[in-house]
């Protein structure tokens, strides 16, 4: 990869986020001509925006540009220019779009599959002319694109996003800190997603059983108020819960995870969660909803526990049978790190496998790409309906796909689906 390289993100906290941040920063501290595309959805003085430290330190390593600044250097591109999009952000795609139809030239692009809703879907389906490599975060989401898109198998590839955190020597992990077990939420707080409100049902198991633990709760999002009133109303006699709310960076999520016995994670949907990768490297058990990668990457009863999406009281019985044997729970840590360790999911890895994904990428026929692209736009807009059956793999509907979805599309006829 000799050629300029451009990472597409907002400069905010997020799995997301977080990736392209420290994948940009690795790759400029390799020596590549790197430049981070702020895509400017979350404004400054927005809590979520990352701090002015955060955004030196990148600014040393990539070339902090606007999404105009980038369009007002398409008209220089090269076709072995890289530029890696999370395939969630449309308005981008759409620009980019106009950009290889007035210059008449693309890059080289990876489309990276982070979730598994079906809004990525979309948009792969359209663009996917313009589209050099499909890289998806999970195992699952590669099957899925593979059954998509079946004369692309090629294209298609799991690379699992690396940890940023690492536990290292000079770090005091502590056990039973405070002499209490410490069970940690890190995530968005939002319930739709991420199932916070199933927080309270947990607490309120455990504090039935009097089981003396500390919970943090780390993030912030639109029902943090809500998930606050709902904990406050049970009253809580042995269980503390501490609230943290600007923990921005992996460097401050680290400080919480290296207090932590148990790492939860109740969302109802993710691609490859990143707290899990993040978990497992500070020695923290992971006790997580099936979910995206999850069990592929959490050795049930080993190095963590997974779970069915909605059970409660399982969840529950497994925090009082690790509070209860403290060698039970060491074990546990013990076999987390080595699994992160066995996975090998670190940035120097991560760099190897995207170049070689680079060396093998086909240049894009611009002109070609761009009468596909307005077809697809067209096939789209013409049958709604035969679009979405097209981007949902048959046999897994779920339910998410199709809420999260219709709430980006602007105007949907009636679907039968």
């Amino acid at each position: 990869m000799n050629n300029r390289i451009f990472i597409v993100s907002n400069l905010s906290m997020g799995g997301v986020e977080s990736f392209s941040y420290y994948l940009a920063k690795s790759l400029g501290s390799k020596g590549h001509n790197t430049f981070s595309i702020n895509l400017g959805n979350v404004n400054p003085a927005d809590e979520r925006y990352l701090d002015s430290i955060s955004i030196s330190s990148l600014n040393e390593k990539s070339k902090i540009i606007s999404r105009s600044t980038f369009s007002d250097m398409f008209s220089d591109i090269s076709p072995n220019d890289l530029l890696i999009i999370p395939m969630y952000a449309r308005p981008f795609l759409e620009e980019l779009h106009q950009l290889v139809k007035k210059y008449k030239v693309s890059p080289i692009v990876f489309g990276y599959l982070h979730g598994m809703g079906t809004y990525y879907y979309d948009n792969f389906k359209e663009f996917e002319p313009l589209i050099s490599k499909f890289i998806s975060v999970s195992q699952l989401g590669c099957l899925e694109l593979k059954t998509i898109f079946p004369k692309r198998i090629e294209d298609i590839s799991f690379l699992a996003c690396p940890s940023a955190i690492n536990l290292n020597e000079s770090d005091d992990k502590l056990v039973f800190s405070e002499d209490k077990l410490n069970i940690t939420f890190i995530g968005r707080t939002e319930d739709s997603i991420k199932g916070v409100f199933r927080l309270p049902q947990i607490i309120n198991e455990l504090q039935k059983k009097n089981i003396n633990v500390k919970f943090r709760i780390v993030g912030n999002g639109p029902d943090h108020q809500e998930l606050v009133e709902r904990i406050d109303k049970l009253n809580l006699r042995t269980i503390e819960v501490e609230y943290i709310l600007d923990a921005k960076t992996p460097e401050l999520v680290k400080k919480s995870l290296l207090k932590s016995d148990i790492l939860l994670l109740l969302s109802n949907y993710e691609g490859a969660p990143l707290v899990i990768y993040e978990a497992l490297s500070c020695g923290v058990i992971p006790l997580s909803y099936d979910v995206g990668n999850v069990a592929s990457t959490i050795q049930h009863g080993k190095s963590g526990m997974v779970y069915s999406i909605g059970e409660i009281s399982k969840v529950a019985t497994d925090i009082l049978q690790l509070n209860s044997n403290k060698n039970e729970l060491l074990e546990m840590s013990k076999n987390a790190l080595n699994r992160i360790t066995e996975l090998g999911y670190n940035y120097d890895s991560y760099i190897k496998h995207l170049n070689n994904l680079y060396i093998e990428s086909k240049k894009i026929n611009p002109k070609k790409a761009i009468e596909l692209v307005d077809r697809n736009t067209k096939l789209k807009h013409s049958n709604l309906n035969r679009w979405i059956k097209d981007i949902i793999p048959p046999g897994i509907i779920h339910k998410y796909y199709i809420s999260h979805y219709l709430q980006n599309i602007k105007k949907a006829p009636q679907l039968k689906i």
